[in-house]
């Protein structure tokens, strides 16, 4: 608890000296309801809120299909993600994207659409399970992630590094908001 306690704080400090900057990409909006957005053109870590930002996307190994997990937010190639506009959805309109690893060129993908399905790395290419829309969430500061195969979104459960993230029914829950960050 106390060793959890103390990355939390050390997180706040290294946010609050500006060594971590919070990426806006369309500042507040009025309304905060699965509206899509314009995620960022460079790469960025991917945080979650679940762990007070302090825990990103890992995209640790070159292995196909190996599980995509969160680890403690680091300046690692590993956990830099740049976002690649694919096309828009015909039944609504929202521009969708793959979501890359900087370091292992692989990309995020959930292979069912079943709730509780691990995120894997996978070969990059135009497949709905690797594509994702970028929503507002509903705080209305951060995002969701929204995957077009299965329309559940990303999540990680809990705070321990390594844990895999997954898909679940998008909903109002802290686990599924992220934010994007760059290094300053």
């Amino acid at each position: 608890m106390i060793r959890k306690s103390l990355r939390t704080f050390i997180g706040r400090i290294v946010m609050a000296a500006g060594l971590l900057t919070p990426l806006t990409v369309l500042g507040t909006p009025a309304v905060a309801n699965a509206q899509p957005v314009t995620p960022p053109s460079q790469a960025v870590l991917i945080a979650n809120k679940t762990a007070l930002w302090d825990n990103c996307i890992l995209g640790r190994t070159l292995t196909i299909d190996a599980p995509v997990i969160q680890y403690p937010c680091r300046r690692y190639a590993d956990q830099l993600w740049t976002f690649t506009r694919r096309g828009t959805e015909p039944s609504n309109g929202e521009d969708y994207y793959q979501i890359q690893n900087v370091n292992n060129g692989l990309c995020l993908a959930v292979r069912t659409d079943k709730d509780n399905a691990g995120a894997q790395q996978v070969r990059c290419g135009n497949y709905y399970d690797q594509s994702w829309f970028v929503d507002l969430a509903w705080d209305g500061l951060s995002y969701q992630l929204r995957n077009r195969g299965s329309d559940k979104c990303l999540l990680v459960r809990g705070t321990a590094p390594y844990t895999q993230l997954q898909q679940y029914k998008c909903g109002t829950y802290t686990d599924q908001v992220w934010s994007f960050f760059t290094w300053a």
